[in-house]
């Protein structure tokens, strides 16, 4: 899976003005959850890298790991 820096990477290459609030991590850094608000609204990555606000998927906003 993708560490911290990987998610700020790809969540930065989006060019969407993410706020990035919050992460959750599983054991040996690597995360399970990212937090971040776009246009004050929370959206969450799963730890694959697919975007959800709410319960609804969006997958324009989902990331490309390099």
């Amino acid at each position: 899976m993708y560490t911290v820096e990987q998610f700020e990477k790809a969540i930065d290459a989006l060019d969407a003005g993410v706020q990035k609030r919050e992460v959750k991590l599983l054991p040996r850094g690597v995360v399970r959850e990212f937090v971040g608000y776009v246009s004050n609204v929370r959206h969450v990555w799963t730890a694959s890298g697919e975007c959800m606000k709410g319960r609804e998927r969006v997958p324009e906003l989902d990331l490309k790991f390099e």
